[in-house]
């Protein structure tokens, strides 16, 4: 490489593809900070662009770029990503479940995204890439808790409200609570990492897992038990039952009216 350099000082008629030196500057801690020192340096290298008519271009790259980028845009681009999820997550639960309770999870969820920006803003959390991703994967996580309870409720074989959301929560109750505890447990040690990133998914995962305790065995067990759908099998259930009730009287009624025509005869 030496040599060829020479003969290129020495010829002077080689062409310079692309060459690259190194800057020393002092990045501020603040990821979106280091967006704005991107933009200015960038602003410099578009002036040496355009003073030499498109013949030297040029680009500067710091890893800590990438992520000033995504923190100074994180608003509009988790703003769509939660918007495009909770879209997807409608979409397979309608495919499988009654509308209501279909529209009940998917509120449920929106509800603990909320609550969940209001435990950042308690704790200190900005809301930047490693807390966007937590909130989409929290979306994941905390439709389970509803949805399972939802599916036993619309499968409980019983004419009432209230006796299918006693039984959704006697059959599913259990096994809802012992997979929000094996999360928490699971997820414990996160809680004593230096890692910011740690830290912060572990308070994501224990305030996601809370929360969706809290929506699949206390809010929709309340909203199901006031307003929830009776479904077809309720229905049918309820008629199998009159029915029952219809024969059951009609035997009773024709039994003295055969006693009644013996002692006749006799």
């Amino acid at each position: 490489k030496w040599l060829e350099h020479r003969e290129c000082s020495i010829s002077r008629s080689c062409i310079i593809g692309a060459s690259r030196f190194v800057l020393s500057a002092d990045l501020p801690q603040n990821m979106e900070h280091s967006f704005y020192v991107w933009q200015d340096l960038k602003a410099i290298i578009d002036d040496v662009t355009s003073e030499t008519m498109g013949r030297l271009k040029g680009f500067i790259y710091h890893v800590r770029f990438e992520f000033g980028y995504f923190d100074h845009n994180v608003v509009r681009m988790g703003l769509s990503n939660l918007a495009v999820v909770v879209v997807v997550v409608a979409l397979c639960t309608f495919c499988f479940l009654p509308a209501f309770i279909s529209a009940l999870a998917v509120f449920s969820v929106m509800c603990i995204d909320l609550q969940l920006l209001a435990v950042m803003s308690l704790v200190g959390l900005n809301f930047n890439s490693i807390s966007c991703i937590s909130l989409l994967i929290a979306l994941g996580l905390a439709i389970d808790y509803s949805v399972h309870l939802g599916h036993a409720y619309n499968a409980a074989p019983f004419p009432t409200r209230e006796e299918k959301v006693t039984h959704a929560l006697m059959t599913m109750g259990s096994s809802i609570f012992n997979a929000g505890l094996s999360t928490l447990l699971g997820t414990l040690f996160l809680a004593v990492s230096n890692s910011m990133v740690f830290r912060t998914f572990f308070i994501f995962m224990w305030g996601t897992v809370f929360l969706g305790l809290f929506s699949g065995l206390v809010f929709a067990p309340v909203v199901l038990g006031t307003i929830g759908p009776i479904g077809a099998h309720a229905v049918a259930a309820s008629e199998a039952g009159d029915d029952d009730n219809v024969d059951g009287a009609s035997a009773k009624l024709s039994a003295p009216t055969q006693g009644g025509r013996n002692e006749q005869m006799h």
